[in-house]
Order: structure tokens, then sequence, then C-alpha cells
């Protein structure tokens, strides 16, 4: 059947045949992405984005018990040394529910 082709025909085939696999390799490509672009949008979204926010949270009320605990230790008000293990305390609970939901 191809020896009876010219040179431009032959070439023709085979350009269309090329023209064709990349059709299909960047359709089935597209295909895949959405695919992918789904399930990691969707992974980043629900999962780890809330855990993120929560442990920010969790290092943030650690580092206030940090400043809370030692303002308790150098205060010499025992009402404000009161107040600061208080608020201490209060931040401990936060920071064990934040713990908790992750």
């Amino acid at each position: 059947m191809l020896k009876n082709l010219k040179v431009y025909e032959k070439l023709a085939v085979g350009f269309g045949v090329l023209l064709l696999l990349a059709v299909i390799i960047a359709a089935t490509s597209l295909n895949r992405l959405s695919h992918i672009k789904e399930d990691v949008v969707d992974n980043i979204l629900n999962d780890r984005y809330p855990k993120i926010a929560l442990a920010n949270e969790s290092i943030q009320l650690t580092l206030n018990n940090a400043r809370l605990i030692r303002n308790a230790i150098l205060l010499t008000d025992h009402e404000e040394i009161e107040s600061n293990i208080r608020r201490a305390e209060e931040n401990r609970k936060l920071n064990s529910a934040a713990l908790e939901k992750m």
C-alpha cells in the first residue's frame, strides 16, 4: 500500500499519525491533570489547611503561656501573679482543645 504512494504523501501520512498521537496524549494529560487538581485541592482545603491553622494556634498559645509564666515569676504583686497563672491555665485548656481537633 505504501509503495504506491509518493514521497510527500508518505510524509503527510506519517505527520498525520504523529499529530493524532500528540492530540491523544494531550487529551489524556488534560484529563489526568483535572483529576489531580481535584484531589490536591480537596486534600489541601479539607485536610491540611485546618491542621496547619490549629498548629499555629497551638504555637501561639504555647508562646503566650511561656510569657505569662515568665511574668508570674518576675512579678511581685500577688493579684497580677494569680491573673497570669489563671490566663495560663485558660490557654492550656484552649491548647488541649486545639490538639484534640488535630
